[in-house]
């Protein structure tokens, strides 16, 4: 498999994740919580909720620019779409990781970057499985081919 197919799956689970969004204020949590470990959430439950609320809205809003932007320079344009792609993917991690560092209030970014990665993580690997059981996923690519790169 290739870094640009690899970078193909790593944008449909970042969708597929990010755009559940009122599923996904429960997943933020979950990957802070996680990320915590035993430790007390350091916020009130209302702060808490209201962050982690604004957090999956904003990462699922990031996540609608990036597919305009796909779509666009895919589909429209006619650019290569593993480079494209690469290009988005390595301008979203940034995006995203630093956003819930802001909105989560952090104290560091490697944290920030860790509740992201169990936030796409977490639910992701399951929701790639059960697209590939079901076969959504051939369903997907035949819907929407400028999602996958071909190279």
């Amino acid at each position: 498999m290739d870094i640009f197919r690899f970078i193909s799956w790593c944008l449909i689970a970042v969708y597929a994740v990010t755009l559940i969004f009122p599923v996904n204020v429960a997943l933020v949590a979950l990957a802070y919580k996680v990320k915590l470990g035993g430790r007390p959430i350091d916020m009130e439950p209302g702060e808490f909720w209201w962050r982690c609320s604004f957090a999956a809205l904003g990462l699922a809003g990031l996540s609608l620019v990036l597919i305009a932007f796909d779509y666009g320079l895919i589909a429209s344009v006619q650019m290569p779409a593993g480079p494209v792609q690469l290009t988005l993917f390595l301008l979203y991690l940034p995006a995203a990781i630093g956003f819930l560092f802001w909105i989560l209030g952090m104290d560091d970014v490697m944290n920030a970057a860790s509740v992201f990665v169990l936030y796409i993580l977490l639910p992701g690997l399951p929701l790639l499985l059960i697209g590939r059981i079901a076969h959504l996923w051939e369903k997907l690519q035949r819907g929407a081919p400028w999602l996958w790169s071909q190279t």
